[in-house]
């Protein structure tokens, strides 16, 4: 047993973990971060680096300790009970009767005990069907970019998570830009620079307001005003709340995006970064949310196209010399170098918090609400340009 009974003082060649996680050990984070630590605790049983561990179980969650496993690379093998791994596949295991007994029996379990597709379920925030995407961004916008940092650079660390947020007049919140992953104080001062340079001079950005949460923020201040003066390039920061219980503490925060989201007023961009999708212009795709007559793909399920060029509303953008609103994907590179996309990142958080092995960046996003955005205003040319007098 990891949790009860794991040997102490011995070492193995061999290591077979058995059902690690089970239904009743993933209703709650802090039971799956304490099996995690168990099971990285199991890892100096091992003899040497020739020794092995195999492992055997049933995903209930996609943020579980086995998801965890995936994410530091341990080969994945799945076998579901039907030849394409959906409900409406062909039984491979049982007859035709029995498959479809299961699905009116297990109706809540069946994606996770026979198709090996966990769910989030009833504790899931956020459904797909809300997520709304945008090709062109408003002409008028109130920009607002939060920091959540973390100042590990392990792999069983937190990442930084940089969210960048417009308003438009309508109140409508867009993502713009950000970054998640792992890096130093150096890189997360670089980040708000360049968030903040870039737009504060992109046209029909009224403001741009920068948040950075507290906890720690004070000894990060200090080195980054510092490096403000070095580079003659200054902004603003205020100081967002970090409550680690109660009220304010992270899946309270995160909850607070659920009402936008399911109003269909939080838009994403619709053009992303997929390299697995063929035949797309420069690794780019489109996504959109399967639908209930989608006989390809899941009801609910991010389906990806690929990108053969700008949309209408994209081409009627450019012949009016508005390239600027043109949406293009949101790439970063990570600590290990590798390019990935921020909307795509967001998405998969979103959709399995509070159970996601990664939520960082939905809770940098959540922290928009700590600074209170307000719509944006449009100004005639007359109203921003200085007055003029005659002379007496």
């Amino acid at each position: 047993g990891l949790i009860d009974g794991q040997p102490t003082r011995r070492h193995y060649k061999l290591l077979v973990f058995e059902d690690v996680v089970t239904q009743d050990l993933v209703g709650s984070p802090e039971i799956v971060k304490m099996v995690t630590e168990r099971w990285e605790l199991a890892d100096n049983l091992l003899t040497h680096t020739s020794a092995r561990k195999q492992i055997f179980g049933t995903r209930y969650s996609f943020g579980d300790t086995y998801g965890v496993m995936i994410e530091r690379g341990i080969k994945k093998r799945v076998y579901p009970a039907t030849d394409d791994g959906t409900l409406d596949g062909n039984p491979v295991l049982m007859t035709e009767e029995r498959w479809e007994k299961a699905k009116d029996d297990q109706r809540s379990t069946i994606n996770a005990q026979m198709l090996l597709d966990p769910v989030s379920g009833k504790e899931a925030i956020f459904q797909a069907a809300w997520f709304k995407p945008f090709d062109i961004r408003p002409t008028h916008l109130n920009v607002y970019v939060m920091c959540d940092p973390s100042e590990g650079r392990s792999h069983s660390s937190d990442r930084t998570a940089i969210a960048v947020v417009g308003v438009d007049r309508a109140g409508n919140r867009y993502l713009l830009d950000g970054v998640r992953h792992r890096m130093p104080l150096s890189e997360r001062y670089s980040h708000l620079a360049r968030f903040n340079r870039k737009w504060g001079n992109e046209i029909g950005v009224t403001s741009v307001v920068t948040g950075y949460e507290k906890y720690g923020m004070q000894a990060d201040l200090e080195v980054i005003k510092e490096w403000q003066e070095r580079d003659k390039e200054y902004f603003s920061i205020t100081p967002l709340n970090f409550p680690r219980e109660g009220l304010h503490a992270k899946p309270q925060r995160v909850r607070r995006l659920e009402p936008d989201f399911r109003k269909g007023r939080f838009y994403l961009p619709a053009v992303v970064w997929n390299p697995n999708v063929p035949e797309g212009i420069g690794g780019m795709a489109y996504w959109s949310i399967a639908e209930a007559n989608d006989p390809a793909h899941r009801l609910g399920q991010i389906v990806y196209r690929p990108y053969k060029g700008p949309s209408k509303q994209q081409v009627a953008a450019a012949k009016s010399d508005q390239n600027y609103r043109i949406v293009v994907p949101i790439k970063a590179i990570d600590e290990d170098r590798n390019v990935y996309d921020v909307t795509r990142a967001l998405m998969e958080e979103m959709l399995f918090f509070p159970f996601s092995p990664k939520d960082d960046l939905v809770d940098a996003l959540s922290r928009l609400y700590d600074l209170e955005p307000k719509s944006a205003t449009q100004y005639s040319a007359g109203e921003i340009e200085p007055p003029a007098f005659e002379d007496s």
